[in-house]
């Protein structure tokens, strides 16, 4: 991917996708003069009726091709969508990112990551023979995703040009490690690639659902990297196992004196009953709002909640779209 030529206008669409009793999905498309640059999914779940609903807002927007697709962990509500998106775009993905060590051991695996699985390694395969150019990146935390890509600047003012970065904080390489060795794959979210995504100052940290012992292995030169984000995802869907990672950035902000999280969004995992009240309350005091998933008329209807992010003019609107509301 290369920025070519000057721009006047960059922005990125942010888009936040679940069901109102479980499911994830992430949509981030950065535009440059109003042209896609760069389109990043993270998950996919699906409806009961089969429909993806990524794959929905992708085909609406006519988008031809996904530049990075994450699978972020073997867990059915992230997972049972991926494959239906790999079959619609073929050959149009750039790159896939799953975790490092996630095919190790499959016998405890659900049907639909034994299909995504059986279907990454056919596009193996099909890269080593056909050399097809759909590349699959086992990701381990500090991976640099892109670095330092310039988006020059027409107008000319602080700067000429802005810097594109996605790096990974996770999964930890030594943890998904000890649990090959002990032969332990009962916490499957051990696996989970959490992805800094920064376009100029502008800071999105996409957390999946890393729980607090991913948080407590963090290394000295991640937890540098993790710079306090606009806005955030919510790990784990608001369970205790986020906690960690609330008393991370509430130091950081009290210690270094900085600006509160702008925006906080999660998804729902209602049969676990996520998100927890208290976690909600603890993050509300290091943000300005958190949207989450109303799931009080007891359906099961897709979630959609949109932030339109101005970099160049440091501006985020939101768009509660469905199913929506704001955790007061």
């Amino acid at each position: 991917m290369k920025f070519e030529g000057f721009y006047n206008d960059i922005n990125v669409e942010l888009f936040f996708l679940g069901l109102q009793n479980e499911g994830e999905s992430i949509l981030v498309i950065l535009k440059c003069d109003n042209k896609i640059q760069h389109t990043l999914v993270v998950d996919s779940f699906l409806e009961s009726d089969g429909t993806s609903p990524v794959l929905k807002i992708l085909q609406q927007k006519g988008i031809k091709e996904i530049d990075t697709l994450v699978w972020s962990h073997p867990h059915d509500d992230h997972t049972k969508g991926i494959t239906k998106l790999m079959k619609e775009f073929e050959d149009n993905i750039g790159e896939i990112l799953i975790p490092m060590g996630v095919d190790t051991d499959q016998s405890k695996y659900t049907k639909a990551t034994k299909e995504l699985l059986e279907k990454i390694n056919g596009i193996n395969i099909a890269n080593i023979v056909h050399k097809k150019l759909t590349r699959i990146r086992p990701i381990v935390a500090d991976t640099s995703i892109l670095r330092d890509r310039e988006i020059k600047l027409r107008k000319v003012a602080e700067r000429r040009y802005i810097l594109f970065n996605i790096y990974a904080v996770s999964p930890d390489g030594n943890l998904v490690r000890n649990r090959d060795l002990r032969q332990d794959y009962n916490n499957l979210n051990d696996f989970s690639i959490g992805l800094y995504y920064i376009v100029g100052d502008f800071i999105l940290f996409l957390t999946s659902d890393i729980e607090n012992i991913t948080i407590n292995q963090l290394t000295e030169e991640t937890q540098n990297q993790m710079i306090t984000p606009n806005i955030l995802k919510l790990p784990h869907h608001g369970s205790d196992g986020s906690l960690k990672l609330f008393d991370f950035y509430n130091k950081q902000i009290c210690s270094h004196n900085e600006e509160v999280i702008e925006y906080i969004a999660l998804t729902a995992y209602k049969n676990n009953k996520l998100p927890k009240e208290i976690v909600l309350k603890n993050y509300k005091t290091i943000s300005n709002k958190i949207f989450k998933i109303d799931n009080s008329d007891g359906q099961n209807d897709p979630s959609v909640l949109l932030f339109n992010i101005d970099i160049l003019n440091k501006k985020i609107e939101t768009h509660k779209l469905a199913n929506y509301v704001e955790y007061e």
